[in-house]
């Protein structure tokens, strides 16, 4: 399995909490509000999680974590 960086394991975190949590994804908005960064910046961690097989997009909304 390819090593997340930090940035990608913290919204890798992110994600599989809420989805724990409160049952859904959140959006790339509130992913960078708690993450302090901007929706295109989680847009791009989030493409890289995809790449390095640790998620999957089933629309344009909900990802699967791995």
């Amino acid at each position: 399995m390819i090593p997340l960086s930090p940035m990608q394991q913290r919204v890798y975190d992110e994600i599989e909490r809420c989805q724990k949590e409160l049952g859904y994804t959140p959006t790339l908005r509130a992913l960078g509000e708690t993450l302090d960064v901007s929706q295109f910046t989680v847009a791009v961690h989030i493409k890289k999680l995809i790449q390095k097989e640790r998620a999957r997009r089933i629309n344009a909304r909900h990802i699967v974590l791995m």
